[in-house]
């Protein structure tokens, strides 16, 4: 995939302003549009975002916010007040329909044409869906107004009933429970955080929910939604009934890869992309986790679903689209906050022949460290543990083997190259 394309001439010869357009004004699009400024100070940059309003961070959706400790004001993103000194061109509640690869213009839906010389796809994803009857009270969450319709109906003594055992249904379980509501997690998988995670952090996210009255309902399939005559919804678990004032679906998301596909655009799980970002048209780059990409710069292709990879990936894209080397090397890392606990994950936790425990995983201070066949390690999760993650991280990194009794060890420190942990 080529990094580069050409530019357009003027007369007598001068390079103009190059154009960059980035659909899509999330986090990436955000981090996206300040560092191609910072690159480019003369270019024109133009950021398309389907929400009215600035960007915001949203892993606070799924808490604090939920739980009334931050205010929806608070989630501004820093720098997007800057956007009119920095001649950023912001059109929020806009959507783009189309992308003219031959004549290098996108379409929106208001019928207009913007041209560029540098897209960047920056689109995200959506929640699934369950098929409900109308007037079933069922919610999904990912922008703030969902977030304000969730909270105006966890009212305590409610039954919110969660269908998904993931990281963002476990996240809004808590959240509903601290709130004072009664709370069942559905999961049709037999344990929770069936994808990517090992059995040992499902177990303890298990025994955690249990003790704070979480009811769990695990290898339970949802065969159908139906609004309650008396208010509230009824989940048909496969003949068994399943009744709860409301309902939060969260198992899981799909990226917006519809705009590249429709273009001819690279896409499988996630639109196609190389180290650093490129698709295979030259002028079009991708990042955050719409993007299916190469682990570590290097490894097999994956696609992301993290705070870290939407706000470090389009930095890298950034400087590809301004003709720079670069390369997006960062480790997938994510965190959840449930009740009093952190839970964080680097690498690929779920990918190594071997595992090895550092600390009790029955306790509430504990991390599990994935090897592969030459003893290295290839990825870890960490309980209220943040720095085991920090020291994993550049041993990750090293790409060197680490004794095992060092590992097993929770008050051992790992030793990492100089040349590993500058990374």
């Amino acid at each position: 995939m080529s990094m580069t394309g050409a530019g357009r001439a003027t007369p007598g010869g001068q390079e103009p302003a190059r154009r960059h357009v980035i659909v899509g004004a999330g986090l990436a699009g955000h981090r996206a549009v300040l560092e191609l400024r910072r690159l480019d100070p003369s270019a024109s940059i133009t950021l398309i975002g389907e929400e009215a309003g600035l960007p915001y961070d949203r892993p606070p959706l799924s808490k604090d916010l939920l739980l009334g400790r931050m205010a929806p004001d608070a989630l501004s993103l820093p720098g997007t007040a800057d956007y009119a000194t920095l001649n950023i061109l912001h059109s929020a509640g806009q959507r783009v329909v189309a992308i003219d690869r031959a004549a290098r213009q996108v379409a929106t839906a208001r019928g207009e044409a913007i041209p560029y010389d540098r897209l960047l796809l920056a689109t995200g994803s959506r929640p699934l869906v369950l098929p409900a009857e109308a007037g079933a009270p069922v919610h999904t969450l990912r922008g703030l107004d969902d977030a304000a319709r969730l909270r105006a109906g966890m009212v305590p003594g409610r039954h919110v009933a969660v269908v998904g055992g993931g990281f963002i249904g476990l996240e809004v379980a808590a959240a509903a429970r601290m709130l004072g509501c009664r709370v069942t997690v559905v999961e049709a998988a037999p344990r929770l955080l069936v994808r990517g995670m090992p059995e040992a952090l499902s177990r303890w996210a298990a025994a955690l929910h249990g003790r704070e009255g979480v009811a769990l309902r695990l290898g339970a399939r949802v065969a159908a939604i139906r609004a309650a005559p008396e208010g509230g919804a009824v989940l048909d678990l496969g003949g068994e009934a399943l009744r709860a004032d409301l309902v939060v679906v969260g198992i899981g998301i799909r990226p917006n890869t519809e705009l590249a596909e429709a273009a001819g655009l690279a896409v499988g799980d996630g639109i196609l992309v190389d180290a650093a970002c490129g698709t295979d048209d030259p002028a079009i780059f991708a990042a955050g986790e719409v993007t299916c990409h190469p682990i570590a710069g290097q490894g097999p292709r994956r696609r992301v679903e993290s705070w870290k990879t939407a706000s470090e990936q389009p930095l890298t894209a950034a400087r590809a689209m301004c003709g720079e080397a670069a390369c997006y090397e960062d480790l997938p890392w994510l965190w959840s906050d449930q009740f009093t606990h952190n839970i964080q994950s680097v690498g690929l936790p779920d990918s190594g022949v071997e595992f090895v425990e550092r600390g009790d995983p029955g306790s509430d201070r504990w991390t599990l460290v994935s090897m592969d066949e030459e003893g290295r390690p290839v990825g870890a999760v960490a309980v209220n543990n943040g720095r085991d993650i920090g020291m994993l991280r550049k041993a990750i990194r090293a790409g060197q083997p680490v004794p095992r009794a060092v590992l097993a060890d929770p008050a051992a420190r790992l030793a990492v190259p100089a040349r590993a942990a500058a990374g």
